[in-house]
């Protein structure tokens, strides 16, 4: 005997048309909007639907990184030519083209219907009296997935530290006026809270310039002018154990 299941909210009706066995062969009644599939053809109809929202998420990313390339290739321009006021426009433009990729990068992910698991950002804390130089590699690590805070001097990097969780890194420069790296080092060195921090100086300096210096307790030695990428694949190299 044919039974049937109505669903009258939803406009569906199930009918068992055959019992064989195991074998139950049903058939189903829907409105035309409603897509009736078996469950390997639903698979596939959600496989195809995760590869069309990667495929976009590769174009949209393709166009942003081109983006940020141009940006970059007008800014190189301006330089070469010695158009100093163009070049300072054109290094916010591309800065600004960096945040949006790097906001952009942190949601290009596989699509899956399984939660990614979250990483925890690396925190750094920048210690620098010149604005410029401190704000540019801010947002630079910014730009590379660090959570930064700045200071612009070693009496503002303890309070700092004192009202805050320990940062992953510390990047301190040595020639500041109130308190001086050096100091500034020392006294984060004698706080049991921070000994598993890492310190890393950014100097115009060289380390072993003075012996106060070659002393200090600094895990690394930067010596300015620094070159970006190097830098930050060392500091992702220095902070994987700790990500």
């Amino acid at each position: 005997m044919k039974q049937e299941f109505s669903f009258v909210n939803l406009g569906i009706t199930i009918e068992i048309l055959r019992v064989s066995g195991k074998k139950v062969q049903v058939g189903v009644v829907a409105p035309e909007h409603v897509r009736v599939l078996r469950s390997e053809l639903l698979r596939d109809d959600a496989d195809a639907r995760i590869h069309e929202a990667a495929q976009e998420q590769r174009h949209t990313f393709r166009n942003k990184l081109n983006t940020v390339s141009l940006a970059m290739s007008i800014l190189q321009a301006h330089l070469q030519a010695g158009r100093i006021e163009e070049a300072e426009q054109s290094l916010n433009t591309t800065l600004s083209q960096l945040s949006d990729l790097d906001g952009f990068v942190g949601t290009f992910e596989p699509v899956s219907d399984e939660p990614a698991p979250t990483k925890r950002k690396r925190r750094a804390l920048v210690v620098e009296d010149n604005a410029q130089e401190r704000e540019l590699l801010a947002e630079y690590l910014r730009v590379h997935g660090f959570d930064v805070s700045v200071a612009e001097d070693g009496e503002q990097a303890l309070d700092h530290l004192a009202q805050h969780h320990a940062p992953d890194v510390v990047l301190l420069d040595m020639n500041m006026p109130k308190m001086n790296g050096s100091n500034t080092a020392k006294a984060i060195r004698c706080d049991p809270r921070f000994q598993e921090l890492k310190l890393f100086v950014i100097s115009g300096s060289e380390p072993a310039q003075t012996d106060e210096e070659a002393n200090l307790p600094y895990d690394q030695w930067f010596s300015k002018p620094i070159r970006p990428q190097e830098f930050v694949l060392e500091l992702e190299t220095q902070l994987g154990s700790a990500c």
